[in-house]
């Protein structure tokens, strides 16, 4: 197998971007979440955690495209322009088909279905644990916290579907689907790179 995707899609609260993190540490590949696809200049994360991401060629594939026009954010309205959708579509092809890489979100594992090397993960949890992690994570209440759960949960359902015409955490879609209330995100980690070594193998 040469070039590999990882897709991460994961319930809010469950640690998923976490899991994506560590791959990238551990995997030494470049990490794509919201922020990169949708405008490089402006992650939020900080200047080190990019630093894999500023260093590759992909970086800028990302950024030529996104200059053309700006894409519709992952939790928007279903009504957004399929134009935008596609130039999304657009960039994810550019990044899988140039190296490895992890893309969170974005519908990346509809986009790449055809792909002969994606590897398409859904990371779970149980509400509780969710709810307990966001209201930790942005420091609010938990009734705060199931708030703001239920709400990305159905958003990224909605997008998913309005985008695939699929039910987003339907577990066919998917090559893994992992239980963070059961196992930490460093053995999570350590899971997917035992099914990618098993990928490579065959």
């Amino acid at each position: 197998m040469k070039n590999y995707v990882i897709t991460i899609s994961r319930l809010c609260g469950s640690g998923g971007s976490t899991v994506a993190r560590l791959l990238s540490q551990k995997l030494e590949i470049p990490l794509y979440d919201r922020h990169l696809l949708s405008d490089p200049e402006e992650s939020h994360a900080q200047p080190e955690e990019n630093a894999a991401e500023a260093a590759s060629p992909l970086f800028h594939v990302a950024q030529s495209i996104y200059a053309q026009s700006p894409l519709p954010p992952e939790g928007s309205e279903p009504t957004t322009n399929r134009a935008l959708f596609q130039k999304q579509a657009e960039i994810i092809r550019s990044l899988a088909d140039t190296e490895s890489c992890i893309i969170i979100g974005r519908c990346a594992d509809f986009v790449l279905r055809d792909h002969p090397n994606v590897i398409r993960i859904f990371i779970t949890s149980d509400e509780k644990s969710c709810i307990a992690h966001e209201a930790q994570r942005v420091g609010i209440s938990k009734r705060e916290a199931r708030s703001l759960v239920e709400k990305h949960n159905q958003e990224r359902s909605q997008y998913y579907r309005y985008y695939t015409g699929q039910d987003w955490s339907y577990a066919q879609n998917y090559d893994l689907c992992l239980n963070t209330a059961t196992l930490s995100y460093e053995a999570c980690a350590d899971m997917i790179i035992q099914y990618i070594s098993h990928r490579k193998g065959n």
